[in-house]
């Protein structure tokens, strides 16, 4: 392609298809070393003075770092953005496992090697549309969601003038969405299952998920966090949560903050014989069961399950009742329950730990406070032996 000089210096002209187009080649030194920019595209000589205007600016103030490191590939960006996530705590380390998983398996193949400037619209809107015939929608929102954090970062960076693929649509996936509705029959059936069908320690741990616990809660309880309670029921403090890249604990929950919990009669009388329980292993053992142990052991070994075993209890009991449940369906139905229940929204957002900016701002001050007052009004919709619920 033929470039012609213009009577403004550093700007070139150049005939397309589409007319004539303009290009910007600004040289500079850095570090004593001399570099080049080079932009094109411009479709007028207003928009490319104006652009090169810019340009000058940014090089009398030494501000390179747009042009330095704008065609940095996305698995070279990724990579920095990252490992500054974890730096600066912003995520944790399951976290940038679930991230990286995101970008290794469905990111990197197609835009790993492409530099951050030359995003293309189009091509990330096929990406997505295929994305969509082979994978669940919440999924693809969430690989969409690590690339849009990540250029957005670029953006504050400075290292994007603006995210290219904002507002892309995600539309309907040809996968059926995983049913997150258990009614109360489902879930009366399965309680049963498992209270007649599990041992009495590993059905506490099973129980403990209808209070809309995580799994790696349930798991991350430790001795020290159960207090009996004024009126028998007992309470539990979420402070702790074992995933499977930090199974010893995190020291602190999803959101980082603790929160407490009341069980219903049933369950204050399953934690207190669970605690028992757990002492009995720890004597086989020759050990004894400090406050700050973990209380789901494992009898065979005396030291705590892996973060896998409640998902094999639920998985039992779902092959003899035909249905399937797992540790957050219960999650979803305690949310339900508590809806239907009359539990006001702020109250059970508080209990179950929700994450949003509103909400954690708005319930700072009431999570230890209310935990009685949601199960006072829940316990009933939660008794799988009460047919009337």
């Amino acid at each position: 392609m033929k470039y012609n000089k213009t009577k403004f210096p550093n700007i070139f002209s150049y005939e397309t298809k589409r007319g004539i187009r303009y290009r910007i080649r600004r040289g500079y030194f850095s570090d004593g070393v001399k570099k080049e920019i080079d932009e094109s595209g411009f479709k007028t000589l207003n928009e490319v003075k104006v652009r090169l205007a810019e340009i000058e600016k940014l090089i009398d103030k030494e501000d390179l770092g747009y042009f330095t490191k704008k065609n940095l590939t996305c698995n070279e960006y990724y990579q920095e953005y990252s490992l500054k996530k974890v730096k600066t705590q912003v995520w944790s380390a399951d976290t940038k496992r679930s991230n990286d998983a995101n970008w290794k398996n469905h990111l990197s193949p197609t835009f790993g090697n492409v530099p951050l400037a030359k995003l293309d619209r189009r091509t990330y809107e096929l990406m997505i549309s295929e994305k969509l015939k082979e994978k669940a929608r919440t999924s693809v929102k969430a690989y969409h969601n690590t690339f849009m954090n990540m250029l957005n970062d670029a953006v504050i960076d400075g290292l994007l003038e603006r995210n290219r693929l904002k507002r892309i649509h995600i539309g309907e996936s040809a996968i059926e969405p995983k049913k997150k509705y258990f009614s109360f029959d489902h879930y009366q059936r399965w309680m049963l299952a498992a209270e007649k069908n599990l041992p009495s320690y590993d059905f506490t741990f099973v129980y403990l998920s209808v209070f809309g616990l995580r799994r790696g809660e349930i798991l991350g309880i430790r001795k020290n966090a159960v207090h009996e309670n004024i009126g028998f029921k007992t309470r539990i403090e979420i402070k702790d949560s074992r995933t499977t890249q930090q199974p010893l604990g995190k020291g602190t929950t999803k959101t980082g903050k603790s929160r407490w919990i009341t069980l219903d009669t049933r369950g204050t009388l399953l934690i207190d014989k669970a605690i028992k329980e757990a002492s009995e292993i720890k004597k086989d053992f020759n050990e004894i069961l400090h406050q700050d142990d973990f209380l789901y052991l494992n009898p065979r070994t005396g030291k705590p399950y892996d973060v896998g075993q409640l998902n094999r209890l639920f998985d039992q009991i779902n092959r003899i009742t035909d249905l399937h449940a797992y540790p957050h369906l219960l999650r979803h139905y305690f949310t339900s329950q508590a809806v239907v229940a009359g539990v006001p929204k702020e109250q059970a957002a508080a209990f179950l730990g929700h994450t949003t900016m509103y909400m954690t701002e708005k319930y700072t001050h009431i999570e230890d406070e209310i935990a009685d007052d949601v199960i006072n009004l829940i316990e009933k919709r939660l008794d799988y032996k009460n047919k009337k619920a």
